[in-house]
């Protein structure tokens, strides 16, 4: 039933694991849902962003080649402007000369003025050439410095582009790490799983075992004596603070721990050796008498006895071995060590199949008997049997409790080897999980790294795209100038060849042809370079637009990119799905170990319950062949009873016929003629003569006798009657005068009682605010005879509001108001002594003298004698007796307070150490 009992309780624990378990496999399987709603709308997003980087890589291609080539084109354009540009220049300078120096007469008047204002114009020409070439000159240098910063921005493109790659390359290699550690975590959750159920099984092992163990130890409790159990100990404790190894060996431990017996004869060793089985098998009687003198010298309490090994020098007898007894020595097991122990308890017994064998081989071995039942025969011819409770059989229950013992230190190891692998699998689990974290951690900082560097990356080709076109416009600010100082070099040149020259009115024919062929080339010069500009124009603007398309697309194709990579993130939903997945697998896995459980608790609960039914159809089958047999054992009872009876019967009827025979006097002279006439033929006259008497049955021969003796009756009942009425009316009175003065007692004893009450409950607390009171409780029902049912007390200790019940108050509150009550009921009706043990133990110091200050007061009335283990008490007393207990013998004897004081600290010192130890406690008794 106990084990019974044990399933159903760990079924409806399972159930709740399994029903926890169950919700919490719901929401996992909503979470995991929601998850795959998730990682399939980012894997559509992601699929969908990997042909959108496709198509973005190509529109990019498409557009970088387009630009190159635009470039190119605009390259060879700007170039054939340049030219253009410069002819233009160069014609439009000495268009400019030949048309100044036409006008130079007119400018002019003296050649002088005209040489002044030329080498003014060289002079300013110069400067302004100089100016330029300097200016060409921090342009060149900018110039170099912008391609340097090109080429370092270029070369970290470069290294991030390849940084990038190998965090790509590192991020995929853990993951096949990251796959192979998952796969090893989720073996060893398995493993631990089945070790935990394998832990869960032993764990409930153990428990039976336990209680197994606890049952075999209170079985061992009952068989062995308190004292003899009280004295091992005490044995065990000396042993340990001795710490002497010398002394542990010559101890061997309590004989029943020595012995291996049969079965069978069990009961009769244990009834041959009887307490004996407790006695403790020492080496020498030197070590026996050592370990009494440490025991008694450290006031242990118990009994022991020992079995020196030298004091044994019995001799076993010598008793055959037949079918119907055999010695007893032979059915029991021992060391040789022992062989003198166990010779001296065994050796001259025999035991015998039954008690007429025993009866027997008793005088003809001259040994004592004993049966296998446990009946004893004495040589000296005393006999010992009967019943015997098997239940607390010392070495039954001693084996016991050794099996168990054994059982549970080996399911106890089991358990904890179980503990031991499952703590070095968690360790397993633990670093994969350390493992798992770091690689984590580092795909973390990698990727994070990875964004950095494609950051970085952007920002370093947005940097060189921004100083390509610096360059290109230093470029085109340098050949500006270029072409400004060749123009200016060259109107000097002019300049200088017209001062070596004379002032003329005009022209000479050459330079008018040169003039018109200059006009005319100027003309279509400029309008081919018109044309050149437009087209130059054009292609820049194209140029500009496939720059920004270009920049568009591959903005757009870094933010797919960043994308696809945030996707492809082990920290993703993708992973999240991994876990829940594989936390799903954990929780089905659990709800089916939980499911193996209940269904093998199931299986062990219908096998106990048949076994149950079977035990409880047996047991109704006993009981109802024991109701047979009581019934039959009842009616076998009834026919004895019966037949006693029928025996008295027979004896009473003889005894009345033996006495109408002397009744009859003189037996008449015919009688003899009836004296040889069988049983049937008296019985047969005897028949006759009645029937002969019925003619006269209706006559009453009695009746007047019966008359006079119910008439005499009637009036001694009558006179008995008047004198009972007459104390009647006496007694009502009587006992109405009674309960008048009854009530009238009680409410001035109550009145009293409950004023000393008071009295004494403020003297005994002597706190401000303390009070206490007395109520009677009167009766509900106003038919009853008594008018108060009950008193009621109400009790306050000076803080807050006063206590009706007195359960509330704490263990010295309690004794303080027991004790006011009877200091009140003294003060009223004194008696001649009180005896008090030890009031004051669950008292404060401050209430104890006031106890004690009480007792002094009202010993001038009645005596006081109080045990105690406090000083207060001492302080106050008149006479004070010790009480001590040693070699199990009490003492009582006067002592002096300081000497009771003394006794009282030992005593409290004894008590603080060894609760046990009651015997050995000294009270101090006033």
């Amino acid at each position: 039933t106990r084990r019974l009992k044990q399933l159903e309780e760990e079924r409806q624990t399972i159930e709740k694991e399994r029903a926890i378990l169950v919700n919490r496999r719901a929401q996992i399987e909503l979470k995991l849902k929601d998850s795959t709603v998730t990682t399939d709308r980012d894997q559509k997003e992601r699929e969908a962003m990997e042909k959108e980087i496709k198509t973005l890589l190509n529109s990019v291609a498409n557009s970088k080649a387009s630009l190159t080539e635009k470039r190119e084109q605009r390259q060879k354009k700007q170039s054939e402007s340049d030219k253009s540009v410069d002819k233009l220049s160069t014609m439009e300078v000495r268009l400019e000369m030949l048309q100044a120096k036409s006008g130079r007469k007119q400018q002019f008047k003296t050649k002088a003025d005209r040489d002044k204002w030329i080498a003014a114009e060289i002079k300013k020409n110069e400067g302004l050439i100089g100016n330029n070439v300097k200016e060409i000159k921090s342009l060149e240098e900018e110039h170099t410095k912008c391609k340097a910063n090109i080429s370092n921005a270029n070369s970290a493109v470069k290294t991030n582009d390849a940084a990038a790659k190998a965090s790509e390359q590192q991020t995929a290699a853990s993951a096949a790490t990251r796959k192979e550690l998952t796969a090893k975590r989720d073996t060893l959750n398995i493993e631990r799983r089945k070790m935990w159920q394998q832990v869960s099984t032993q764990e409930g092992t153990v428990r039976r075992c336990t209680e197994d163990h606890e049952r075999a130890k209170a079985r061992m409790d009952r068989a062995t004596r308190n004292d003899i159990r009280q004295g091992y100990q005490s044995l065990m404790e000396v042993l340990r603070e001795a710490n002497d190894k010398n002394l542990s060996d010559a101890v061997h431990g309590q004989l029943i721990g020595l012995l291996d017996v049969d079965p069978v004869y069990t009961t009769a060793v244990e009834m041959t050796v009887g307490n004996a089985l407790f006695n403790v098998v020492v080496d020498n009687f030197d070590v026996s008498a050592k370990l009494l003198e440490l025991i008694n010298r450290s006031r242990k309490p118990g009994r022991v006895t020992f079995f020196p090994l030298d004091t044994c020098n019995s001799k076993a007898k010598d008793i055959a071995t037949t079918a119907d007894y055999s010695p007893l020595l032979s059915h029991v097991k021992y060391n040789k060590r022992y062989a003198s122990v166990a010779i001296e308890l065994l050796g001259r017994t025999a035991v015998a199949n039954t008690m007429e064998v025993g009866s027997r081989i008793v005088k003809d071995l001259d040994c004592d008997v004993v049966t296998v039942d446990g009946d004893q025969l004495n040589r000296k011819g005393g006999i010992t049997g009967g019943y015997f409770d098997n239940r607390n059989m010392k070495l039954v229950a001693h084996q016991e409790f050794n099996a168990t013992s054994k059982l549970l230190v080996k399911e106890r190891a089991a358990l904890e080897a179980l503990c031991s692998k499952v703590a070095d699998v968690e360790k397993q689990i633990t670093d994969a999980m350390q493992q798992l974290e770091h690689l984590n951690s580092n795909d973390s900082a990698a990727r994070s790294h990875l964004e950095t560097g494609r950051q970085d990356m952007r920002i370093q080709e947005e940097n060189a795209l921004r100083l390509e076109q610096q360059l290109e416009q230093l470029e085109k600010a340098i050949d500006v100038l270029k072409r400004s100082n060749t123009a200016t070099k060259a109107s000097n040149d002019s300049l200088k060849a017209e001062l070596a020259t004379d002032m003329a009115s005009s022209l000479t024919d050459a330079e008018n042809a040169e003039l018109e062929q200059l006009l005319t080339s100027v003309t279509a010069t400029r309008a081919n370079v018109s044309i050149t500009q437009s087209a130059l124009s054009t292609l820049a603007t194209e140029v500009q637009i496939l720059e920004d398309t270009v920049r568009h697309l591959e903005r757009r194709l870094h933010q797919s990119q960043d994308r696809v990579l945030a996707l492809k993130a082990p920290d993703n939903n993708e992973s999240s799905v991994t876990e829940v997945t594989h936390e799903l697998a954990m929780v089905n896995a659990d709800v089916k170990v939980l499911d193996e459980r209940l269904a093998a608790a199931d299986k062990d609960i219908l096998d106990l319950s048949k076994e149950k039914k079977t035990l409880e159809d047996a047991a109704l089958d006993a009981r109802s062949k024991l109701l047979l047999t009581s019934r039959e054992q009842q009616k076998e009872k009834d026919a004895v009873g019966d037949a006693q009876n029928k025996r008295v019967m027979a004896l009473a009827k003889k005894e009345e016929a033996q006495s109408n025979i002397r009744k009859l006097g003189v037996i008449p002279p015919d009688a003899n003629q009836f004296v040889n006439n069988s049983v049937g033929k008296l019985m047969s006259l005897h028949k006759a003569a009645n029937e002969e008497l019925k003619k006269y049955a209706h006559v009453n021969k009695k009746a007047l006798d019966q008359h006079t003796t119910v008439r005499e009756s009637k009036a001694n009942l009558d006179s008995e009657l008047a004198v009972i009425d007459t104390e009647l009316v006496s007694i009502q009175e009587l006992m109405t005068k009674l309960d008048k003065d009854k009530g009238i007692a009680i409410e001035r004893t109550f009145k009293q009682v409950q004023h000393n009450f008071e009295e004494v409950f403020r003297t005994i607390v002597n706190t401000e605010g303390a009070s206490a009171s007395l109520k009677m409780v009167e009766n509900t029902d106003k038919k009853a005879a008594d008018k108060f049912v009950a008193v009621r007390i109400d009790a306050c200790f000076g803080i807050g509001n006063p206590v009706t019940e007195l359960a509330q108050l704490s263990g010295g509150q309690k004794s303080l108001v027991a004790l006011s009550l009877i200091f009140a009921i003294q003060r009223c009706d004194p008696a001649p002594f009180y005896l008090f043990d030890e009031i004051d133990a669950a008292l404060d110091a401050e209430y104890r003298t006031s106890v004690a200050r009480m007792l002094e007061a009202q010993s001038e009335e009645c005596q006081f004698i109080t045990a105690t283990f406090k000083d207060e008490m001492l302080a106050v007393a008149d006479r004070v007796l010790g009480i001590t207990f040693t070699n199990k013998v009490s003492r009582v004897s006067y002592i002096s307070k300081e000497e009771g004081k003394k006794l009282l600290a030992l005593a409290q010192q004894d008590l603080g150490g060894k609760r046990e130890r009651e015997d050995d406690a000294a009270d101090p008794r006033e």
